[in-house]
């Protein structure tokens, strides 16, 4: 397995552009490159790093955030949807995901990211071993796997696990967790769900510190994991776990940052139709390196493509006003108007616009939910006001309290943060089952909470590879 991910890794440097790599690759030949060889220098562990890089871009814009849209009333599946889309998304938007289901995109989930482990696994492990020369350079590392292994056990948790709120406060088992490298026959076990989310905290808060002045500076700056990346993404967990006084503590740290500044209600929908990054972006996953169209082609606007998985459910564009700006970034299918999709992924070609997968406007929103639910309502409010004044220009500030302030903020959720992947999660870590009206699937329209269909069973051949796993 480790011979196959530095392979990838060489891989992805090659692709990116990367030079001077002559003398890394002058070493052994590249089919075998053994771990020690791998690590022996700066060089080498940089390598791998981006090769971390690479293979986390490509499961972001696979089906990841199409599965969660696809279960959170905000798609439907559309008219021009080919057979072979079906097979691969329609068992999530029916609430039907089956362990052995091979054509079932959500099937090809787990195992990559814990190959995404494995490499940051490997990268902390040489990081605290190996004596690099370069210490700044080496805590760019360190600090980048450190993230991607949180992100990695965050992602897993949230696709196999319950969430927090049903866990019996973090006590029932949910996934594997690993944090060192682990034999190929040993046979770990499902952790709590606690101790899972303990290392992820754990594991953002060196980084943090690692990152403080991470010098990379190669294409899109925003593409490279910073300290600011670390700091929101700990916002986001804490958020899931309950835990609101450091969700606001840590989405406040992002928003004090100079770095970064809100759009306007003049420059969003620009903002959101151009390749360049913009003021809110935190961090991004960057297709700029990546000759295919691949998440746009689910519910974007992929070029000239004719056919998409799912269309914009009527639940979700009621939401929005006339007035609302985020309106005109749902738009007809260029080529067949019959299906609705957003512009939030959108091909040129066979390139693709990048991912903002950290952004400001989610800090916003955080703090507002995590100063509702402990009290601030003066902050809460504040918060909210400031997306929904920003996106609609007729809209007038309100002031709710208590549970319609919860419920005025979740909405404002949903709608700012629409087709980014929040909006299932958001329903069922609220203790909140899935309705909806606009639905043209088979079964399970609705689906209460608590059920064992609101999390993915672990795939069959992991399963068969690792009998804790039942």
């Amino acid at each position: 397995m480790k011979k196959v991910i530095y392979r990838i890794a060489i891989a992805a440097i090659i692709l990116s552009g990367a030079t001077s790599c002559e003398s890394f690759l002058d070493r052994e030949p590249t089919m075998s490159i053994s771990k020690s060889e791998m690590f022996k220098d700066m060089e080498g562990l940089n390598y791998a790093t981006i090769g971390m890089y690479s293979n986390a871009i490509s499961l972001f814009n696979g089906p990841l955030i199409p599965y969660s849209e696809a279960r959170s009333g905000n798609l439907k599946l559309a008219k021009t949807m080919t057979i072979a889309y079906a097979s691969r998304m329609q068992p999530s938007y029916e609430f039907n995901n089956l362990y052995d289901d091979t054509d079932d995109a959500a099937n090809r989930l787990y195992e990559p990211f814990y190959e995404v482990i494995n490499q940051a696994n490997d990268i902390i492990e040489a990081c605290k071993t190996v004596n690099y020369p370069d210490a700044k350079s080496r805590d760019n590392c360190y600090g980048e796997a450190l993230f991607f292994r949180a992100l990695s056990h965050f992602t897993l948790c949230n696709l196999y696990a319950q969430p927090y709120i049903a866990s019996n406060l973090g006590n029932e088992l949910s996934i594997v967790l690993m944090d060192k490298a682990i034999p190929t026959f040993e046979y770990p076990t499902r952790s709590k769900l606690y101790k899972v989310y303990d290392l992820i905290i754990s594991d953002l808060k060196q980084a943090e510190l690692l990152l403080a002045n991470n010098s990379r500076t190669t294409g899109i700056k925003q593409a490279w994991v910073s300290q600011a990346a670390a700091q929101a993404l700990l916002a986001r967990v804490y958020l899931y776990k309950n835990d609101w006084e450091n969700a606001a503590i840590y989405a406040n740290k992002v928003i004090a940052n100079s770095s970064y500044a809100p759009l306007t209600n003049a420059n969003y929908e620009s903002a959101w139709n151009s390749t360049s990054v913009n003021t809110e972006d935190i961090f991004v996953f960057d297709f700029s390196n990546i000759t295919q169209k691949n998440i746009s082609t689910y519910f974007g606007v992929p070029d000239t493509e004719k056919s998409v998985h799912f269309s914009v459910s009527n639940d979700l564009k009621k939401l929005y006003s006339a007035s609302d700006v985020r309106a005109k970034l749902i738009v007809p299918l260029p080529s067949d108007n019959r299906d609705t999709v957003t512009t939030k992924y959108k091909a040129i070609g066979l390139k693709e616009r990048y991912i903002s997968f950290l952004r400001l406007s989610e800090m916003y929103l955080i703090r507002a939910e995590a100063s509702a639910e402990n009290g601030d309502v003066v902050q809460a409010r504040n918060d909210l006001n400031t997306i929904r004044l920003r996106a609609d220009v007729l809209a007038t500030p309100i002031y709710p309290s208590g549970p319609a302030l919860i419920d005025a903020i979740m909405l404002e959720r949903r709608k700012e943060l629409a087709f980014e992947g929040h909006t299932y999660y958001d329903f069922i870590r609220k203790g909140k089952g899935i309705t909806r009206t606009d639905f043209n699937g088979v079964q399970n329209k609705d689906i209460p909470f608590p059920s064992s269909k609101l999390y993915l069973p672990f795939p069959k051949n992991a399963v068969e590879h690792n009998p804790n796993l039942k």
